[in-house]
């Protein structure tokens, strides 16, 4: 369960969860969840866009995440993940300027030369 119980103990919201649930669900429902002290079940949690799956492992789900991840070269990792922050709040524009020269910049890190060496055979 993921619960929203701010409002509940006399608490106003910190770490961003108002700014987060409002992007994810929209102003109105965010308000109702954060005024009401709304607790949501994984299917709702999955369907306001706060998680990304269900499944009946959540910590071998969660692990394997992690190592895929951890795979992943960390300066890519970097740059995917400020696009992704920057396809938020910045218009068109800059984000493909920014994937331009994030792309550019990974066009000669090892595994895509790897992968480019496999992909020619």
């Amino acid at each position: 369960k993921f619960g929203i119980t701010f409002a509940e103990i006399g608490l106003h919201p910190g770490g961003g969860c108002s700014w987060f649930l409002t992007r994810r669900m929209g102003s109105q429902r965010a308000m109702a969840t954060i005024l009401g002290g709304e607790t949501l079940d994984a299917e709702e949690a999955v369907d306001a866009g706060l998680a990304t799956k269900l499944t009946d492992t959540p910590t071998e789900k969660a692990l394997e995440l992690a190592h895929l991840y951890a795979q992943r070269e960390p300066g890519l990792v970097r740059d995917m993940k400020r696009a992704v922050q920057m396809s938020e709040v910045a218009d068109l524009g800059a984000v493909l300027e920014f994937e331009s020269w994030a792309q550019a910049s990974s066009v000669n890190k090892p595994r895509f030369q790897e992968f480019m060496a496999d992909f020619g055979k």
